[in-house]
């Protein structure tokens, strides 16, 4: 339904008011992606001196990085009776399924009981390429 001519004339009128703050002009800062990695600001890149060219990050030998992945195994009573049994399943169900690469490189295995009888919290530590 279309806006009536008293409708655009209070439309009219609310917009003649002055605002309620003063109107506030936004900062250019050019083809910046504010969330882009390394992202800096116009007026820290000229603190700096940088061109705007940034250099490729160098790996530093001292960090590492592991992806961690969590599982939840239940089980009914009387199917994991020992820790081999547990093992088992492990290897049967997680392990079994992860891709190649990823199963190649597991640097650890975490399992710990959960609060309630037949389950436990599996975790997979990968570290990253």
């Amino acid at each position: 339904m279309p806006a009536g001519p008293v409708t655009l004339a209070a439309i009219a009128h609310e917009g003649a008011r002055k605002p309620y703050r003063p109107v506030q002009h936004t900062i250019d800062y050019g083809d910046r992606i504010s969330n882009a990695p390394g992202a800096i600001s116009p007026r820290t890149r000229a603190a700096l001196g940088e061109t705007g060219h940034h250099a490729a990050p160098v790996a530093t030998p001292a960090v590492s990085v592991e992806q961690v992945l969590s599982y939840v195994v239940r089980a009914t009573a009387g199917t994991v009776s020992s820790p081999s049994d547990l093992r088992r399943v492990v290897d049967d169900s997680i392990l079994a399924h992860l891709p190649q690469g990823t199963r190649d490189r597991v640097a650890h295995v975490d399992v710990e009981p959960a609060l309630s009888d037949g389950t436990w919290f599996v975790r997979v530590r990968v570290p990253l390429r």
